[in-house]
C-alpha cells in the first residue's frame, strides 16, 4: 500500500510535538503533545477508521542536529500511550 492510500490516521513525530492527521496523509492538523494526540484521536468518528485501530507513525526526516533525542522521546511517549489506548501502530520510515 503507497502512504498516499493510507486511510487511517497517520501521525508525524515532530520535535516539538505530533502532526495528527486524521484522513490521510495529507490532511493538515495542528502539532500538539503525544498526550493530546491521542486524546485527539480518541474522539475521532468510527468512519476514520476504517482499518480498524491503527495509526501509521512516522518521524520527520528534515531535523536539526539536536532534534533527534527530542524526536525520539516524542516517539516512544506517542507509541507508549496509544499502546495503552488499545491503538496498533505501524511504524512508517521517515521521508
Amino acid at each position: 500500500m503507497d502512504g498516499r492510500d493510507w486511510q487511517n490516521p497517520y501521525l508525524m513525530v515532530q520535535a516539538n510535538g505530533i502532526d495528527v492527521r486524521p484522513i490521510s496523509a495529507f490532511t493538515e492538523a495542528p502539532t500538539m503533545s503525544p498526550a493530546d494526540a491521542v486524546a485527539y484521536l480518541e474522539k475521532l468518528p468510527s468512519i476514520a477508521w476504517p482499518y480498524g485501530l491503527v495509526v501509521a507513525v512516522g518521524e520527520n526526516g528534515v531535523r536539526a542536529p539536536d532534534d533527534d533525542a527530542r524526536i525520539k522521546r516524542n516517539r516512544e511517549e506517542l507509541v507508549r500511550l496509544l499502546e495503552e489506548a488499545g491503538v496498533r501502530v505501524e511504524l512508517w520510515p521517515s521521508a
